[in-house]
């Protein structure tokens, strides 16, 4: 229609006088010259090469780290023939690095895997047994210090820790010059590189670190759910940390440590007292090579085989040497041994002679625990021979208190008129004994 073409002809006006308009602004304004459209071409490629250059850059880069990283103690070339920054291992430069992890460890945000396996590599250029034996020893203390505080140590990292301690251990037993103990001076000289044999005493302490590793030991099997395949897993382990702490008992026999021997002996009857002899002969086999090339005085080689010989010179050693919560210890433990295989009356007779039962109640918690486990195993004998007033008389006060569990040390007590703070729960859960080495409770009962 004619207003349709009107409404056309009104549009194309509009549009031919924006045209008008541009074209009269655009006189006002500065143009370009061809040199600038020039430049900024050049820019625009020199910008595109450069962006096509950096890939391959970064990747020469990511490849040269790589390198760098198979090199063990060799400098790394980068650009322009520049060294790439990172430690250069030497067995001169063990004792610098070695300073710089002493005095790094505790303090917050330091990399604990990092110095791990700095460490591992430190060990690879030591030259003599003088800097294997100090590697080794920071190397152990900053694998236990990669633990979390409020879990156990990992399966894994624990047989590092082993092999490390075992490691110690074969490099002392290889050179008898050698001496690690707590009372030696601080050995700090640069000197190790020229070390040629010479007697000489390490400031150190191999019986922290098996008490540590033992510890470990322990605190997993009590996180481990009894009942799965994992727990009987890791009890595999048991035998191997047992030749561990015979192998450290021999070499402190040797160095005539005797506070490292008295602790060294109680882990190993730790060990053994609440296994039957059938057990612990079969453990015992696992270090019958190891007794047969050294001279024990604590336990002689005439005692080979027989069980109640080995733990009863174990046993006498300390009842000997050691301190009195020591003696104390190992007075329960032969005990509790004793009435485990039905040998009664020696056991009964052994805790009547030791007065145990009148200073008890001033010994600390574990060793309470301890004194509740023997009394209860002193009543099993009793009714495994008909003796049931006797078996009563042992048990009568345990079983009436209603918390047998938490004396025994076999799992927290429930009672309605106590609650527990969040802090002693932790601390009576962290005293409960791996499964394994219970007590029948319904037994008991």
């Amino acid at each position: 229609s004619d207003s349709d073409w009107g409404s056309s002809d009104d549009e194309s006006s509009d549009s031919d006088s924006e045209d008008d308009a541009e074209a009269g602004i655009s006189r006002w304004l500065k143009k370009t010259t061809t040199k600038d459209t020039g430049k900024a071409k050049k820019v625009k490629k020199d910008r595109s090469q450069r962006a096509a250059a950096q890939p391959s850059a970064s990747s020469a880069a990511n490849k040269e780290e790589e390198d760098g990283d198979d090199d063990d103690g060799f400098t790394t070339v980068g650009k322009k023939g520049k060294a790439a920054q990172g430690p250069v291992y030497s067995s001169e430069s063990i004792n610098k690095f070695l300073k710089t992890f002493i005095a790094s460890r505790g303090r917050k945000g330091t990399d604990k895997k990092a110095a791990i396996k700095m460490l591992e590599k430190l060990l690879t250029f030591a030259a003599n047994p003088l800097q294997k034996a100090k590697v080794l020893m920071c190397l152990i203390s900053a694998q236990f210090d990669d633990v979390p505080a409020a879990s156990y140590m990992a399966t894994e990292s624990w047989h590092k820790a082993q092999n490390s301690v075992n490691e110690l251990l074969s490099v002392l037993e290889a050179n008898h010059q050698l001496t690690i103990c707590e009372s030696a001076d601080v050995h700090e000289t640069d000197d190790d590189i020229k070390y040629r044999d010479e007697k000489i005493a390490i400031r150190g302490s191999i019986i922290s670190f098996v008490d540590r590793l033992d510890d470990e030991f322990s605190k997993s099997l009590q996180n481990i759910d009894p009942h799965t395949p994992e727990y009987v897993e890791r009890m595999r382990d048991t035998v191997p940390l047992y030749v561990t702490i015979v192998r450290s008992q021999y070499y402190f026999e040797r160095s005539d440590l005797k506070d490292s021997i008295c602790r060294i002996v109680l882990r190993r009857i730790e060990h053994l007292y609440y296994r039957t002899d059938q057990v612990n002969l079969h453990v015992e086999a696992a270090v019958a090579d190891l007794s047969s090339k050294v001279d024990s005085k604590i336990v002689p080689a005439s005692a080979a085989g027989d069980m109640e010989a080995i733990i009863h010179s174990l046993c006498a050693y300390l009842y000997t040497n050691a301190d009195p919560l020591q003696r104390t210890r190992a007075m329960l433990m032969h005990i509790f041994n004793h009435a485990l295989h039905k040998r009664y009356y020696v056991a009964r007779d052994l805790m009547l002679m030791s007065h145990i039962q009148e200073n008890v109640h001033q010994a600390d918690v574990n060793t309470q625990v301890l004194y509740n486990r023997a009394l209860s195993q002193l009543g099993l004998a009793a009714f495994r021979l008909g003796k049931i007033q006797e078996a009563f008389e042992h048990t009568v006060e345990l079983e009436s208190s209603n918390r047998h569990r938490e004396l025994l040390a076999q799992g927290v007590s429930q009672q309605r008129t106590q609650q527990l703070s969040a802090s002693e729960e932790i601390l009576q859960r962290q005293r409960q004994l791996p499964f394994h080495v219970n007590i029948n409770l319904e037994l008991l009962e």
